[in-house]
């Protein structure tokens, strides 16, 4: 009996979750929220220069 509760509340709770998810408000926010690994990449400097390097890492110059 419990867990026939449990579950049918779980599953209430999962077609909640996922109604809010797939709104049309939350939609705009989402959209920009799967940007950002994105822009953030683009805000770092460009790769490093050789200088900037550990010594291990850096070729010879010979």
């Amino acid at each position: 009996m419990i867990s026939g509760i449990f579950t049918s509340a779980a599953f209430i709770g999962f077609i909640g979750i996922t109604w809010w998810a797939y709104t049309r408000h939350n939609r705009a926010r989402f959209e920009e929220a799967s940007m950002l690994p994105l822009t953030e990449e683009m805000q770092r400097s460009p790769l490093p220069t050789v200088m900037e390097l550990p010594a291990c890492c850096r070729e010879s110059q010979s």
